[in-house]
């Protein structure tokens, strides 16, 4: 079985979505993880990722918590995966992510006792393909849209649903926001 999923540089670009309207018409994936290292832009993480969350959950936005999404037993999560990444600069950050055994991650998470819990909404705008993070619990209600390339991904390409460009801004990377969540900024 090969556990590989990617080995390579990403290129991004990160935005800030004001408005909910462009994802309310998508059907999110669940994403819950937790960053067990994250300093200076390295991070080590631990994501696990159910493709069809139940519409209720997805009602429950601001009350979701990360271990009680976690321990929810209605919710079956379809893949783990563990990940390496290095600091991000101008949109450009080396990752490494390898595919883990589910009921080996959902422990391990039960005891990392924090982390990001968010749905993400697959969207296309002008032929390309974004990544609409919607987060919940203590990170709701921030929303992050992103586009990836296999090359730079030029700083004035956004959508229509884009208001900033927070790309270089480290404040709105995931391994931040599980320890200094959105709603406790000024």
């Amino acid at each position: 079985m090969n556990t590989t999923i990617d080995d390579s540089f990403e290129f991004e670009r990160k935005y800030l979505v004001h408005d909910r309207t462009a994802i309310r018409t998508t059907t999110p994936s669940l994403i819950v993880q937790h960053y067990f290292y994250a300093h200076e832009g390295y991070a080590v993480r631990l994501r696990l990722e159910a493709h069809n969350p139940s519409p209720d959950l997805v009602s429950e936005i601001r009350d979701l918590t990360f271990v009680r999404t976690i321990s929810d037993r209605q919710i079956e999560f379809d893949v783990a995966t563990l990940a390496i990444k290095s600091p991000s600069i101008e949109g450009i950050r080396y990752e490494h992510e390898s595919v883990i055994p589910t009921e080996v991650a959902i422990p391990i998470l039960l005891n990392a006792g924090s982390g990001i819990v968010k749905f993400r909404h697959h969207l296309i705008s002008d032929g390309e393909v974004w990544d609409v993070d919607e987060f919940a619990g203590a990170n709701f209600p921030l929303i992050i849209a992103e586009v990836e390339h296999d090359e730079p991904v030029p700083a004035t390409q956004s959508a229509s649903f884009c208001v900033q460009d927070v790309t270089g801004d480290w404040t709105y990377t995931n391994e931040i926001l599980a320890i200094y969540p959105y709603s406790l900024r000024p």
